[in-house]
C-alpha cells in the first residue's frame, strides 16, 4: 500500500505536504511522483517499509528538511510507455535520510539529482546506482541520444559507493563543497576547489574540468582509474594509486 499518489496525470499536478508524518508498516512506498507530477515536502518524517518516493517520466520532487527512515531505498526511478527525452528531478535540501538499500535506483531513466547539505547514511554501502530497468514496458532508447543521469551533493559529507550499470546513458556526479568517500564507477565527475573525494575501492571515472591531484585519496591496495587532460600514475596520500589516461 503506498501513501501520497500523484500518478500519470493528464495535465501538471501539485502535492504538498507541510510537518507531516508518511508512514507504512508493510510493503509500501511513501509518495509517488509520476509524469506531469510535483511533489513538496516541508519538514515532513517518512518511516517506510520500502521506499520514500518513486518517481517515473517527467516529474519532480523536493524534500525540504526531512527526515527519511526507508527499509529499502529512498528514491526509485524509472520511465515506462514513456519519452526517451523525459527527466525526473529530486531535490532534498537538508533533513537525514537512513535507508538499508541504496539511497537511490535509478533504472533506465534520465534523473537529476541534487543533495544539499544532507545527512546521509545507507547499509548498503551505496549512494546511487542505475541499472538496466527490467521492466518489459521500460521506454525504449533505440540509439538516441539521452540526457542522462546527473548527481550533486553540495555543502556535505557523503559515504558510500556510486555505480553507473545502465549502457544508455551517461551518469555525471558533480561535488560542490562536498566530500564523497567511496569508489565512483563508470562515470564523469567534477569537483570544486573545496571538494575532496576519497576512492575507498577501485573506480572508473572520467574527470571532467581542473584538478588539484591532492584532492583525490584513496587508501593502499585501490586504484583510480581515470580518463583526464594528462597522463600519468600517482601515489595518493593514503598510498592508492591515481592511473591517469589522456582523453
Amino acid at each position: 500500500m503506498g501513501g501520497p499518489l500523484t500518478d500519470a496525470a493528464s495535465e501538471a499536478v501539485y502535492l504538498e505536504a507541510n510537518n507531516c508524518k508518511i508512514i507504512t508498516t508493510k510493503s509500501g512506498y511513501g509518495a509517488y511522483a509520476d509524469i506531469l507530477c510535483h511533489d513538496v515536502f516541508n519538514n515532513c518524517e517518512f518511516d517506510t517499509a520500502c521506499m520514500a518516493i518513486i518517481m517515473a517520466g517527467q516529474s519532480t520532487a523536493e524534500f525540504r528538511n526531512t527526515k527519511a527512515n526507508c527499509g529499502t531505498y529512498f528514491l526509485l526511478s524509472h520511465c515506462v510507455t514513456g519519452s526517451h527525452t523525459e527527466v525526473s528531478t529530486l531535490t532534498v535540501d537538508g533533513g537525514e535520510i537512513t535507508c538499508k538499500s541504496p539511497v537511490a535506483i535509478i533504472k533506465s531513466h534520465n534523473v537529476v539529482l541534487r543533495f544539499d547539505d544532507v545527512k546521509l547514511k545507507t547499509e548498503s554501502g551505496i549512494l546511487i546506482k542505475s541499472i538496466v530497468n527490467e521492466d518489459p514496458n521500460a521506454t525504449p532508447v533505440e540509439g538516441n541520444t539521452v540526457y542522462g543521469i546527473h548527481a550533486t551533493f553540495k555543502d556535505m559529507d557523503a559515504t558510500g559507493d556510486i555505480i553507473h550499470e545502465d549502457p544508455e546513458r551517461t551518469m555525471a556526479v558533480y561535488l560542490e563543497g562536498a566530500t564523497l568517500k567511496g569508489a565512483v564507477k563508470d562515470a564523469y565527475i567534477t569537483l570544486d576547489r573545496q571538494s575532496r573525494w576519497i576512492a575507498t575501492g577501485d573506480s572508473t571515472v572520467t574527470i571532467m574540468g581542473d584538478l588539484d591531484l591532492a584532492q583525490i585519496d584513496a587508501p593502499s591496495g585501490v586504484t583510480i582509474n581515470a580518463v583526464a587532460t594528462e597522463s600519468g600514475t600517482y601515489t595518493l596520500a593514503g598510498g592508492g594509486t591515481l592511473i591517469l589516461k589522456a582523453s
